[in-house]
This record gives C-alpha cells, structure tokens and sequence, in this order.
C-alpha cells in the first residue's frame, strides 16, 4: 500500500505495510528509500524522537496549551 507521511513538514509518498508493531520498540520503521534524497541522517546520533506513546500524549494535549 502507499501512504502520504508527513515528516518534518514534508509531505513524502511511501510504500507500507501493516504489520503489527505494538508490541515493539519502534512502531514505525521509516526505510532508506522514504529517507533518501529528502532528509541527511547523522549516524553518530541515537534515536533521539519522542517514543510513540510520548508523541500520542502530545497530540491529546496539543489542544490544551
């Protein structure tokens, strides 16, 4: 299937899948062809974005500031 992400304001067209994840660290890999000419990774860095569970608590919240 394929999916419109948005990510860091950019709209990018990617094939999916809809395995289940949940029980996962990381709900949702994004591949190297999505990445690709849009965005410059630093493999020097960790895994530094808010984990899913955070991120879902900040949209419930967005609303509220």
């Amino acid at each position: 299937a394929e999916l419109v992400l948005i990510i860091k304001g950019k709209r990018l067209a990617a094939r999916v899948n809809v395995a289940d994840r949940s029980l996962r660290k990381f709900k949702v890999l994004i591949g190297r062809s999505t990445i690709f000419n849009n965005f410059i990774v630093d493999i020097t860095k960790s895994h530094n974005s808010p984990l899913v569970g955070d991120l879902n608590e900040s949209l419930r919240n967005w609303g509220k500031r």
